[in-house]
């Protein structure tokens, strides 16, 4: 008499975080290819907008100490209108998003092996800004930050779903 073993159940909490992978991805797709092809634009976007912000900080500093701390925190905004840096950052977003939601699916599919190619991406996706903007700068800095907060967060969720894969 054989026994075969039961198809292994995907647990809903497992299901959610792939769901939400998959839209989050997904977005980030979009996002990447949106911002490779309107770099003019995107680059002439945040000039506007950080020019603004740095007034508005800049008029807000009430002593010389201040006034100093705010432009050595808005020094490096200028590499964030750097037209070939925004691309760079685009195509690490763009192959990031593809890994993780490569990773998703197979987790999905309850394939061990996804949570791999998941961390894969999520390492790239925390590593850019580092490589693209500097570890020097506020905004590189700040950016790879709250990325790797939200990279780890899902990383360990997932990694706690990681029995119910083969």
């Amino acid at each position: 008499m054989e026994t075969s073993a039961a198809p292994l159940q995907r647990p809903v909490f497992l299901t959610i975080l792939c769901v939400l992978t998959f839209f989050g991805s997904s977005w980030g797709i979009i996002s990447s290819l949106t911002s490779y092809n309107n770099t003019e634009v995107h680059a002439l976007m945040a000039k506007q907008m950080i020019d603004q912000q740095k007034e508005e900080a800049l008029d807000k500093a009430a002593t010389v100490q201040q006034r100093n701390l705010m432009k050595k925190i808005l020094s490096g905004t200028d590499q964030l209108m750097d037209t070939r840096k925004i691309k760079q950052n685009s195509l690490f977003m763009l192959m990031s998003n593809v890994l993780t939601l490569i990773g998703g699916i197979m987790m999905y599919r309850l394939r061990r092996t996804g949570f791999g190619v998941y961390l894969l991406g999520i390492a790239v996706y925390i590593a850019a800004p580092l490589l693209i903007y500097g570890s020097g700068g506020f905004f590189g800095v700040m950016m790879t930050l709250l990325l790797a907060f939200i990279g780890i967060i899902f990383a360990i969720l997932y990694a706690l779903n990681i029995k119910h894969m083969k």
